[in-house]
């Protein structure tokens, strides 16, 4: 519609001079005056600048009227067009210039929308990594807390076997079992000793940590014989642990001989305590290191002296 009320005006415009002064053709500056605002009319931006527009329209209108009143010669007939055409031009510049400004503000208005959407994604893709992050978190802290339950509650039913002895250390749990209760004069394992493997492959047969068994001897003999020795008597829990339902895949076994006394072997109370076979319960918690008596945390946790330690 816009277009065509531009067309009419300007047909309206062209004709004018027709009417009022017959043949006689406009001068070069109404004509170039005319094409002018024509260009300027149909320019993007023109409705921008409505009143730049309406000043050369006035500017035209007054160059026609002096054309039909003192005819295409008359100085001020051209002198009027030629301020009509620069009237016109300015007018298309500042349409130009104005919708350019206007196309700038669009495209800077759809870049902020596009980089507010992409920051809002931005947010939404962090928040939910935070949600996944958090909730692995709990998940994990979740399954820590069975696990240092879980292990307590085996440390808790292996303190309470009568006549072993439950220590920590930097490897884990270390169950020791003296000789003199395991084992007869022959090696082989005696009821109490039994009794006593039986309530711990009760207690640790679940729980899935690796399992070392570690046979020692005393002084009395020859190195090799006590190394096999403590190696039959490691082999000999192992089995019987087996037997009892522990997975012999968890197991591993080790004869260290009497290359680890804990007491004096010169003495027949210190060679007794140094017959022993140790079960190390590998240590995969620190949590569930078990308190000391008096409720504050345990000795052995940050022991440095190499006291209590096990062997390779």
């Amino acid at each position: 519609m816009k277009s065509n009320r531009t067309t009419l005006a300007l047909a309206l415009v062209l004709a004018a001079p027709i009417v009022g002064c017959g043949a006689s053709r406009p001068p070069q500056q109404l004509l170039d005056a005319r094409m002018a605002y024509q260009k300027a009319s149909t320019a993007p931006g023109a409705s921008i600048v409505g009143r730049d527009m309406y000043e050369a329209r006035q500017a035209l209108d007054a160059a026609e009227q002096a054309y039909r009143k003192e005819g295409a010669n008359d100085e001020k007939t051209k002198t009027l067009a030629y301020v009509a055409h620069r009237k016109a031009i300015a007018a298309q510049g500042k349409a130009e210039t104005a919708h350019a400004l206007e196309e700038k503000r669009a495209a800077l208005a759809e870049f902020e929308r596009f980089r507010e959407s992409q920051a809002a994604m931005a947010r939404q893709q962090l928040d939910r990594e935070k949600e996944r992050v958090e909730m692995e978190r709990q998940r994990a802290e979740s399954e820590r807390r069975a696990r240092v339950a879980a292990e307590q509650k085996v440390y808790d039913a292996l303190a309470q076997i009568e006549g072993l002895k439950v220590s920590k250390s930097e490897r884990g749990y270390v169950l020791t079992l003296p000789g003199t209760i395991a084992f007869g004069k022959r090696g082989e394992l005696t009821a109490e000793g039994k009794k006593r493997l039986a309530e711990i492959a009760k207690a640790i047969k679940d729980d899935p940590r690796g399992l070392t068994i570690v046979g020692h001897t005393d002084s009395t003999g020859k190195k090799d014989a006590n190394k096999r020795i403590s190696e039959q008597r490691a082999n000999a829990v192992r089995d019987f642990l087996v037997a009892e339902g522990v997975d012999e895949a968890r197991i591993k076994t080790i004869g260290m001989g009497s290359e680890q006394p804990i007491a004096d072997n010169a003495k027949p109370e210190g060679r007794a305590l140094n017959r022993r076979v140790e079960i190390i319960v590998e240590a995969r918690s620190p949590e569930a290191e078990p308190p000391a008596s008096d409720g504050s945390p345990s000795p052995n946790r940050h022991r440095t002296d190499g006291q209590d330690q096990l062997p390779p």
